[in-house]
């Protein structure tokens, strides 16, 4: 009889973040081919005539929400549930798991300091530059977010630490409306402002951890789509400084949404703490000893109170 491989939160991690990864790739992919040949010469006119890839291109963003939402669902079906509280979740039980997210948070700082460096007069400075410095504070920030619970962080410090990508991304935001607003062709800009939005929207649901505000699977619809998003944005010219910070962005969207699936408890395991935590319940808590004859009981109002006791009545009588 063949043994049943036993099923792991591991490799359900690796299994979505393949998907995850292909799916940027390809859509990275189809934006370069949207750029390349948005327009075409007819054969018999010679005139420029629109291709099919602005509609191709929102089918395939549509396809990949579908199957980010299906890997969820999967994940559901197979009994596993994603952690709710940031202990469980932001913690490095091993030493390459911080040393990969400090180099991850290294590159992100080296996008930023890129970014301050390259800017040309020409360029909007003062956003640039806004830019630049958050990066380089969310790169310094990135891994003790996501060691937070090894190293004892408390919830209102992680949680300025994750403030940080959401507060770059919305200057990424804002510089995107005032960089490309005035131009005609708006599938130029269309997907940058969409991915930054995602991207936002999924920094914001992860900071939800360490402010006991957490929605898992909200995190983790939008941390793939944010992936997906920066991976497919690398295919438009920008500065190189603002595609490394893109490039690393999804990197960590991805490390975090890694750290979300591979902490999920199994049917199994969700039994076990149950019984576990059943079991501390209906054991008998100590007996406090009141040396002075009173014992301490709890009043209809909820507030403690001192009860006489048998000894004391006694005491009493004998007086």
């Amino acid at each position: 009889m063949q043994k049943k491989k036993k099923d792991s939160p591991l490799k359900n991690a690796l299994i979505v973040s393949c998907f995850v990864c292909a799916a940027g790739s390809f859509g990275a992919f189809f934006h370069w081919l949207q750029n390349m040949l948005s327009y075409e010469k007819d054969s018999v006119s010679y005139l420029i005539v629109p291709t099919a890839w602005p509609y191709i291109i929102p089918l395939y963003i549509l396809a990949a929400c579908v199957l980010f939402a299906a890997l969820i669902k999967w994940l559901d079906k197979k009994g596993y549930t994603p952690p709710e509280d940031m202990r469980s979740t932001f913690h490095g039980k091993t030493l390459i798991f911080p040393a990969a997210m400090w180099v991850i948070g290294a590159l992100e700082i080296i996008g930023g300091i890129v970014t301050l460096a390259g800017i040309s007069p020409t360029d909007d400075k003062p956003m640039l530059v806004l830019i630049g410095l958050l990066a380089i504070a969310s790169g310094l920030c990135f891994a003790p977010t996501c060691t937070s619970s090894k190293r004892r962080f408390s919830p209102g410090l992680v949680c300025v630490f994750m403030a940080f990508p959401i507060l770059l991304f919305c200057a990424w935001l804002i510089y995107s409306y005032k960089t490309y607003s005035t131009l005609p062709e708006i599938w130029v800009y269309a997907i940058e402002v969409i991915g930054v939005c995602v991207c936002i929207f999924a920094f914001f649901f992860n900071a939800g951890y360490p402010a006991d505000r957490a929605k898992p699977r909200r995190s983790m619809f939008f941390s793939m789509l944010g992936t997906f998003f920066c991976f497919m944005m690398l295919a438009d010219s920008r500065s190189a400084g603002l595609q490394i910070i893109l490039l690393v962005s999804g990197v960590m969207l991805l490390a975090e949404n890694w750290m979300i699936v591979s902490n999920s408890l199994s049917s199994e395991d969700r039994k076990k703490l149950e019984k576990k935590n059943a079991a501390a319940e209906k054991a008998p808590a100590p007996e406090d000893s009141a040396p002075d004859g009173n014992e301490s009981v709890l009043s209809p109002g909820g507030e403690t109170e001192n009860a006489p006791t048998l000894e004391f009545f006694d005491n009493d009588m004998k007086q």
